[in-house]
């Protein structure tokens, strides 16, 4: 008879061997993820303090930016903001460069597809805060023009608790201001 020689340690060996060839990438990748986050993370405050003192935040607050970040909660300033949004592009592209050390291209290929949306989202923070300018500035225009100071509240000029006029539905028979059958002058 035929005596079968069957190696067992064979494939051990073999997924041992791959695990040693990966450690150096793996480390190798690791101390580029923990630099990355590291200059990231002085970056962001970096771009953030230095838009705090060039006046980023009063222009931003001109244009009516900052009352939209404050009422979403964050609690941070514009300059804090667009620092943060610098920490995470930095943060991305070295999370890439780590991905591609480890020799994954499925995850490099798409942080790098997540690198290329970064401008779109410059370009919309530079287009709402456009946005936001030229809205003040035909606010202030309505306000000169009309001599209205109640738009500037946001109100557009209407009362804060609108009631309709005792003596529309009191000419017509109503007692409370409405049809008692829902029938509304005009249809409606």
């Amino acid at each position: 008879m035929f005596a079968l020689a069957i190696d067992f340690t064979q494939p051990f060996e073999d997924a041992f061997s791959k695990l040693l060839s990966f450690i150096p990438n793996l480390l190798g990748g690791l101390v580029i993820l923990v630099v990355g986050y590291f200059v990231a993370k002085v970056l962001g405050k970096l771009v953030g303090k230095l838009l705090g003192r060039v006046g980023f935040d009063q222009w931003m607050e001109r244009a009516g930016v900052s009352g939209v970040l404050q009422r979403s909660g964050t609690g941070l300033t514009a300059s804090a903001m667009l620092g943060k949004v610098v920490f995470w592009f930095v943060f991305l592209i070295s999370f890439t460069m780590f991905a591609s050390a480890l020799g994954v291209p499925e995850i490099s290929n798409f942080m790098s597809d997540m690198l290329g949306y970064i401008p779109r989202i410059f370009a919309a923070i530079v287009i709402i805060c456009l946005a936001a300018l030229f809205a003040n500035f035909l606010a202030a225009i309505m306000r000169g023009a009309t001599g209205n100071e109640t738009a500037s509240n946001g109100t557009a000029g209407y009362p804060a608790d609108p009631q309709p006029p005792a003596t529309h539905g009191a000419s017509q028979g109503w007692s409370n201001g409405t049809p008692s059958n829902g029938n509304w002058p005009g249809g409606q």
